[in-house]
């Protein structure tokens, strides 16, 4: 269960984000409350022993400030949905069966889908944020309109012989920005078109930001700055090989850092000392050699 900590109120059609501090009554009463859906929503295929039993439920009160910390949103929204039969799999990788384990729940929990409810403005994105969404464009618009002005004044005042580069320049800056102040100006004549064209938008710069390799460096960085107790401000990555055997990697003899989530999966990385007097070039290094101990 994921509660975001934005209330719309419908009498204003304004938003307001709520400060998310939780005391431990607070998450009691959570915790409370999680546990009388799960035994609303269960309780006719659990065993009296099994409800008697306490449950052992994680209520989570961290402070997520987007877009800094995307890496860790995305992990609770997958850790959230996935199935309820994970944890029994996770269980049993590393515990033995036991006698007492209910297996009429057990047999339901594998043949349950696992289906996520929405409420209150998650229901309707469209209809809480299309007005969001025209002000938004306003916005940008002004911004638009404002750097045009700001180019204009300057193609007044250029010398056209002296700076020639400069003016084209500035010239075709200036056509895009015509061509964008146009495009949103169309947009606020339809706020249906409005939302459309910001959730595409959003939704482009959100597969860019979680994709595979965006997420592996972010999760390098976060290791990088705890070894260093610094902010990384500027870093560039260069993959050297992909998908090479393990043994193959370690004769390579690098520095190493693993790393390593609550999922299954584990990234090596060559990690280069910046303060290196003579560090070797990432275009012609190589990793390891063959199994017979030979040198590549």
């Amino acid at each position: 269960m994921a509660v975001p900590f934005v209330v719309y109120d419908k009498a204003s059609k304004s938003w307001y984000r709520l400060n998310p501090l939780l005391s431990e009554e607070d998450l009691q009463k959570l915790k409370d409350l999680w546990k009388s859906r799960l035994i609303e929503a269960f309780g006719e295929v659990l065993s009296g022993e099994t409800l008697t039993k306490e449950f052992n439920i994680y209520a989570g009160d961290r402070y997520y400030s987007l877009p800094h910390d995307y890496v860790e949103v995305l992990f609770e929204l997958r850790y959230n949905a996935r199935k309820m039969f994970v944890n029994y799999a996770n269980f049993y990788e590393r515990n033995p069966f036991r006698e007492d384990v209910d297996l009429d729940f057990v047999r339901f929990v594998f043949g349950y889908e696992n289906r996520t409810e929405r409420y209150g403005f998650l229901t309707n994105l469209r209809r809480y944020l299309t007005s969001i969404s025209v002000s938004a464009i306003q916005k940008k618009l002004e911004e638009v309109e404002e750097m045009l002005r700001l180019v204009e004044d300057e193609l007044l005042v250029l010398d056209s012989e002296e700076f020639s580069a400069l003016r084209r320049s500035l010239e075709e800056k200036a056509e895009a920005l015509r061509a964008e102040r146009d495009r949103l100006r169309s947009l606020l004549e339809d706020p249906d078109r409005a939302f459309d064209i910001l959730f595409e938008e959003a939704q482009r710069k959100a597969d860019g930001m979680l994709s595979r390799e965006r997420i592996t460096e972010e999760r390098i960085i976060h290791i990088l700055e705890g070894l260093y107790g610094k902010r990384i401000i500027g870093y560039k990555f260069v993959t050297v090989e992909e998908d090479i055997p393990l043994w193959k990697f370690l004769e390579s003899n690098p520095s190493l850092v693993l790393l390593s989530d609550r999922h299954k999966t584990i990234d090596f990385l060559l990690f280069m000392d910046p303060y290196w007097e003579d560090p070797p070039d990432p275009e012609f290094i190589t990793v390891g050699g063959d199994q017979s101990g030979g040198e590549s």
